[in-house]
């Protein structure tokens, strides 16, 4: 009995009401919807007072930090109604997944369902509104969630039609989304799918709520999963009893009734409402039932009215631990609504009879949310349309009807409503929620204003932190730019759902924060900036904040500091200052200089701490009475003395001292030089030091060696009149390096003096002695060379398949890339052992020695080494060099070798007209039948003389060859064929074929081909008056004296080619103007009309067209024209007309247009069925469904 109280409650005057109720809040004439009620709490706020900038507003763009802000959307509406419902996204590939529920409206009047926008189902109805889809939108394969519109100093841009919105960007467009009507599954079209969620593996189930009527054309499935390619991965369920329409069948793993909330666990298996049994029935992903959980509790539960009915409508799984989140549908008329968080984890577990076996649990209701928060019940329309925890905080979300969402802290505590932009359709507000998701960076997603044609994905995202450790500071002392600069955050996605940093803005005012303005700056994250044209005579703040696709952060106020000043420090050595290293001072090395640093403060702030630091002395003691300050503009003098060592010598005075808090530095650079004495000298012979006998380098006896003396000045002074003896050689006065060199030897500077003379057989040496004035003293040194003359000779002869070949111009003939046989046979020519080094064939390599061969070859011995390889084509040459060593001597021998290696090949060339083409895309253009002449380039591209046995063309025939030609082409050689022939109207093609042999007897051919097009020309006109033509004057047209005739110029191209219409001119009018549209391009075949209207005068009357056009490949150029000729006759007087009936008063506005808006459409079907007195009684079993849900 309970359950029939439950669901059979309709009468015909309470559906009547109902109907006409849902229809004119639709159209906005109920109680107007009440503005948002800011409360505190982070989510339930946009604005915050450290948020507030100068930055004129943006539509749902929040103003403070970590605040919820619309950061973009995802379209789900082109035309027509769209019933945005459901959505989640798949944990297996982001994308993101919507259904479009369509509307059902109980009526059986066809005019009543056309005027909601609707289909009469059947003749007695119901009418069904819209089309039930589900949508999947695919995230991009590397999302950008920097994406959005914003441009730069707080600035956001419009978007392009069509185009998803901010963040919506990375997901595919409504055009490229999937929009799935069911009509191509096995289980048919979807009748009303509401919610939806989606497994790991990332297969989607959608509740067709409406899947129970048997007018919809479909398998009456509950459940519909879907694949991520579109195709259905099964479905199970059924919206009425599978054993009958029996209450008792309601356990049943397949029995629904009005499923609508869905939710994935988090083990996977998921969680569907069941509304009138009261039951959560659990799935594993691949669609094996689980249980069913039994929600009724005991009446008065919560309150005196309480009848603990619990229609499950909604539900939402914590992700912080598995707990059950549920929503019912409408309590009744002055009941509390409420959800209950429930535990799955504790239940009891009690038998039910049917079907036979099985069972439901009872679980644990750990909290009821809402009560006094949530609406008060109507017994119709305030059911929990949605719920979602927000996983960064535990936060819940409620969705109700069409208001603002609820928010409660995790333990129930009411913090406000979302959004803060308030109720309605523009960005950042929000309508008619029913459904709510948050993706893994914890962006928040929500369908919104079904019905409308504002429906949409809305995505909000989170603000950017405050910004900290703002400080500026004049960049110099003309307080005309300054450097601002403040603690980086982060650029990417956070924890906290921000969406990533775009920009920095910054603000100044000059009246104490009074007032600000934007300064103008490019997008950047970087954390500094530097601000120009600032006024000196000003005082500053500025400010800072973050921004993101969501809105900007909290600001950040500095006001700019002073610029400290800076200072400089001045320091000489012996009264000398010097800038650089070339004004060194020279003194004696180890002599003592006299210090002085002169340090000033260059700005107009004091200068404190001022401490001094040589880099070589250390620490400066600051002269006698100073404290270690100076005033703008004051200087102050430290002393010191130290000495200075051999050679190049600098130190470095660097002075440290604070201003305006700010650390400041100076340095200067002293250079001086220390000078030293002194020179050496190295002698080589043919490169080789030889400092004793033992040492001797062995040259070939008698053979010049070449001597180099490398003397070097080892002091930091300069030697002159630098002067070389060889004991052997005598004065030497050649020098090698450096060029010019004038006896002048700078400081650790080089000469090297150079010699040549014989060493004779056996042991030899000679001395070397290098003098000079060096500081006003001689300086001198000497090195001794020895060496060894020797006696040794080496030959190679290289031959190749046997034959030795002395040049190039008698080479060995092979064929190309065949192998070739070469021999190197070596010889000592010498009277002492060779030691062979390497024999290394400049093609091959190097080259292996035969077996058993030691290396060493005795005085007029010879050995043979072998190798082979190919010969490539053409002139071939390789060279086998042979190294060795005698003693101390390199002996090296090198013999050449010269092969040819021979290739054929045959090319040709076609041109007309002396153009070349390869596809008729090029085609050349001539008048048709014009004589074209034709030229044949043939080419030998092989490196022997071949023969041409003939050159054809299959248009032409054999063509002609040169003057002279013998059919022989040489390597490399060309000969030109020529022939000619006529090319005919259209396109033309024609193919040369080359035949030819090589010396071999190897047939060789080749082809080319040529494409023509044969331009014909032609244009003519067909002048009309009034549609008549009248080319002659016994065809003249009668018309009324002075009557204005209208005419037309008919155009036509006669040819095959487009032309470009130039002037069309009549007689009489004059210029006539183009046609609207028409760019004067007339293409082949085709004709344009155009027209002009002028009076014929009185008596015979005669004008002509005269066209002018360019034909388009040649250019050449048209003309047409035709005459008309007509009669202007007297005028005659009319009979008097009758007089017009009288017409009555017609409308001042537009009839009334149908098919509009469902809501509007609805509240006039209403008033008619209400003026009408009709009644409708629709007889169904009550489903506790929200009215217009």
């Amino acid at each position: 009995m309970k359950h029939k109280q439950r669901t059979l409650r309709a009468t015909a005057c309470a559906a009547l009401a109902a109907l006409a109720l849902s229809a004119l809040t639709a159209v906005g004439l109920a109680a107007p919807a009440q503005p948002a009620q800011a409360v505190v709490g982070d989510p339930a706020v946009s604005t915050t007072p450290s948020g507030v900038t100068s930055v004129a507003s943006t539509a749902g763009k929040a103003k403070g930090s970590g605040l919820w802000g619309y950061a973009g959307d995802v379209k789900t509406r082109s035309a027509g109604t769209v019933f945005s419902y459901g959505l989640a996204l798949s944990p297996a590939d982001g994308s993101l997944w919507v259904t479009d529920s369509a509307k059902i409206q109980w009526t059986g009047n066809s005019f009543l369902c056309s005027l909601a926008g609707g289909t009469l189902m059947t003749a007695t109805g119901p009418c069904y509104i819209g089309d039930s889809k589900l949508h999947r939108y695919a995230l991009s394969g590397t999302p950008d969630w920097a994406l959005g519109q914003y441009q730069g100093n707080g600035a956001y841009g419009a978007v392009p039609a069509g185009a998803n919105a901010g963040l919506g960007a990375n997901y595919a467009t409504l055009a490229d989304a999937q929009r799935l009507d069911g009509a191509a599954m096995p289980s048919g079209q979807f009748g009303g799918v509401r919610g939806v969620a989606v497994t790991n593996d990332g297969v989607a189930w959608a509740l067709d709520s409406d899947a129970g009527y048997a007018w919809l054309n479909h398998a009456n499935h509950a459940i519909r999963m879907v694949n991520p390619d579109g195709t259905e991965a099964g479905a199970l369920g059924k919206t009425t009893w599978p054993s009958g329409n029996t209450w008792s069948n309601r356990n049943d793993p397949q029995a629904f009734d009005y499923p609508v909330g869905i939710a994935r666990m988090q083990n996977g298996d998921m969680l569907v409402t069941s509304q009138t049994p009261e039951l959560l029935k659990q799935y594993r992903a691949d669609g094996t039932f689980v249980r069913n959980i039994y929600l009724n509790q005991p009446a008065g539960t919560q309150y005196p009215a309480d009848g603990g009915y619990r229609s499950p409508y909604s539900i939402a799984v914590d992700p912080a631990d598995g707990t059950l989140l549920v929503g019912y549908i409408d309590p009744g008329a002055g009941n509390q609504t409420f959800i209950q968080r429930i535990d799955p984890a504790n239940c009891t577990t009690e038998a039910v009879g049917n079907p036979a076996g099985s069972s439901r649990d009872r679980c644990a209701v750990l909290d009821t949310i809402g009560l006094g928060t949530l609406a008060t019940g109507d017994s119709q329309t305030h059911a929990t349309f949605t719920i979602q925890v927000e996983p960064r905080t535990g936060d819940i979300y409620v969705g109700q009807r069409n208001g603002l969402i609820s928010i409660f802290a995790s333990d129930g505590t009411p913090k406000g409503k979302f959004s803060a932009f308030g109720q309605g359709n523009a960005n950042g507000q929000v309508n008619t929620v029913r459904g709510i998701a948050f993706d893994e960076r914890g962006f928040m997603y929500l369908t919104v204003a079904e019905g409308t044609s504002s429906t949409r994905v809305q995505i909000f995202a989170r603000t950017p932190d405050p910004v900290t450790g703002l400080t500026g500071t004049y960049t110099d002392g003309t307080k005309t730019s300054a450097q601002l600069s403040w603690d980086a955050l982060a650029t990417g996605t956070t924890g906290d759902a921000q969406s990533p940093l775009r920009d920095y803005v910054i603000e100044r005012s000059t009246d104490n924060g009074a007032t600000w303005s934007v300064v103008t700056t490019p997008t950047a994250t970087d954390a500094t900036a530097t601000v120009t044209g600032l006024d000196p005579a000003q005082s500053y703040q500025f400010r800072v904040s973050a921004w993101n696709e969501a809105g900007n952060g909290d600001t950040a106020v500095t006001t700019l500091a002073s610029p400290p000043s800076e200072i400089s420090i001045v320091k000489t050595g012996n009264g000398v200052a010097t800038p650089t290293s070339a004004d060194a001072v020279t003194v004696a090395a180890g002599s003592d200089v006299a210090f002085e640093y002169t340090i000033t403060n260059e700005g107009g702030s004091p200068v404190t701490d001022i401490v001094l630091e040589d880099s070589v002395l250390g620490t400066v003691a600051a002269p006698a009475g100073f404290t270690g300050t100076l005033a703008g503009g004051e200087s102050v003098t430290f002393t010191a003395t130290g000495p200075v060592a051999a050679g190049a010598y600098q130190n470095t005075a660097t002075a440290d001292g604070v201003s305006e808090g700010e650390d400041v530095t100076a340095s200067d650079t002293w250079y001086g030089f220390g000078a030293t004495t002194g020179i050496s000298v190295v002698k080589t012979g043919n490169g080789q030091t030889a400092e004793s006998a033992d040492e001797a380098v062995e040259v070939p006896a008698g053979a010049d060696v070449t001597f180099n003396y490398t003397v070097t000045n080892t002091g930091n002074v300069p030697v002159t009149g630098l002067e070389l003896v060889d004991s052997e050689i005598g004065a030497v006065a050649t020098v090698v390096s450096p060029v010019g060199f004038d006896g002048t030897l700078a400081a650790g500077a080089s000469a090297v003096f150079t010699a040549t003379g014989p060493v004779a057989a056996g042991a030899y040496s000679n001395t070397a002695t290098a003098t000079g004035t060096q500081n006003g003293g001689e300086v001198s040194a000497s090195d001794e060379w020895f060496g060894f003359g020797v006696t040794a000779a080496l030959s190679v002869v290289k031959t190749g398949n046997g034959v030795a070949t002395a040049s190039s111009d008698a080479p060995l003939h092979v064929p190309a890339g065949s192998t070739v046989d070469f021999e190197y046979r070596i010889t000592n020519g010498g009277n002492t052992e060779v030691t062979l080094d390497e024999v290394v064939d400049s093609v091959l390599g190097t080259i292996t020695a035969p077996a058993g061969f030691s290396g060493v070859l005795g005085a007029g011995e010879s050995v043979t080494f072998t190798a082979s390889g190919p010969v490539a084509a053409g002139a071939y040459t390789n060279t086998v060099e042979v190294t060795a060593t005698a003693g101390s001597e390199e002996l090296s021998a090198s013999d050449e070798w010269f092969g040819f290696g021979v290739t054929s090949g045959l090319t040709v060339v076609k041109s007309g007209d002396g153009v070349v083409n390869d596809s008729a895309a090029e085609a050349h253009a001539v008048a048709a039948g014009t004589e074209v002449p034709f030229v044949y380039t043939v080419t030998n591209t092989g490196n022997t003389a071949v023969s041409i046995a003939g050159v054809d063309d299959d248009r032409v025939g054999a063509a002609t060859p040169p003057a002279g030609f013998d059919g022989t082409l040489a390597a490399g050689a060309e000969a030109v064929f020529t022939a000619n022939g006529p090319i005919p109207a259209g396109d033309y093609a024609n193919t040369v074929t080359v035949a030819g042999a090589d010396p071999a007897g190897g047939a060789l051919a080749a082809t080319d081909d040529w494409f023509g097009f044969g331009v014909v020309s032609g244009l003519d006109v067909v002048k009309l008056g009034d549609g008549v033509r009248a080319p002659t004057e016994d065809l003249a047209r009668h018309v009324v004296a002075g009557s204005t005739v209208e005419f037309a110029y008919v155009i036509t191209n006669r040819g095959n080619t487009p032309v470009q219409l130039g002037s069309v001119a009549d007689s009489v009018i004059g210029a006539v103007a183009a046609p609207d549209g028409f760019d004067g391009l007339l293409q082949p075949g085709a004709s344009v009309t155009y027209a002009a209207s002028g009076p014929v005068a009185k008596g015979a009357y005669r004008n002509t067209v005269e066209v002018t056009a360019t034909e388009s490949l040649l250019s050449g150029e048209l003309a047409a024209s035709d005459d008309w000729y007509g009669h202007g006759d007297p005028r005659t007087v009319p009979p008097e007309p009758k007089p017009e009936p009288p017409v009555g008063p017609r409308p001042t506005e537009p009839l009334s247009t149908t098919g509009g808006g469902a809501p509007w459409m609805a509240a006039v079907a209403a008033a008619a069925l209400l003026a009408a007195g009709g009644v409708l009684l629709v007889l169904r079993r009550r489903r506790g469904r929200p009215a217009g849900e």
